[in-house]
């Protein structure tokens, strides 16, 4: 036989077919978790990974539409630049990527809407109202967004504005 003329070089020169089945068992048989691959998604909203995993979250947790929960975020956040000490929200909002741009965006709505009369949290809940979230649904928006907001921010900063407004702690 000559070199190169047998069985094994007929194989190596020949790609090894495998089932489109077996490829996806691959992927999903990976010991990265399902979450963190979520993550590699990009929003197609342009909204940071931080910001995007808040709303995640906030909607998982609260059966409120995406888009509904990215509002509150910037509404909520928004009242809170507006109601406590300045280096107060900033310890808040700077370590989650997004977060003033979801606040000047609501601002923003707020501007163009000509705000609203109510100061405190019922005009918090006038917006929010407007925004489509019933008073039923706002204690659990709370709690999920103060419970995303400990796990991007630190208890410190949440603790802090939760200090400055005591009005806030019983949905949190």
């Amino acid at each position: 036989m000559r070199p190169g003329s047998g069985w094994a070089s007929v194989m190596a020169a020949r790609p090894l077919r495998t089932s489109p089945h077996h490829r996806g068992a691959r992927a999903r048989l990976s010991r990265e978790p399902a979450r963190s691959r979520r993550r590699c998604r990009p929003d197609p909203t342009g909204a940071p990974a931080a910001m995007q995993d808040l709303v995640d979250h906030i909607s998982a947790a609260t059966g409120i539409e995406p888009e509904t929960a990215r509002k509150a975020v910037g509404i909520v956040l928004d009242f809170v630049q507006k109601n406590v000490p300045p280096e107060t929200s900033a310890a808040l909002i700077d370590p989650i990527p997004g977060a003033r741009m979801a606040a000047a965006s609501a601002a923003e709505d707020e501007a163009e809407g000509g705000g609203s009369a109510t100061p405190g949290l019922m005009g918090l809940a006038d917006r929010l109202m407007a925004e489509g979230i019933g008073m039923g649904s706002m204690q659990s928006l709370g709690r999920a967004m103060f419970e995303g907001l400990r796990r991007l921010a630190g208890d410190g900063p949440v603790n802090a504005v939760a200090a400055a407004i005591p009005e806030l702690e019983h949905v949190m």
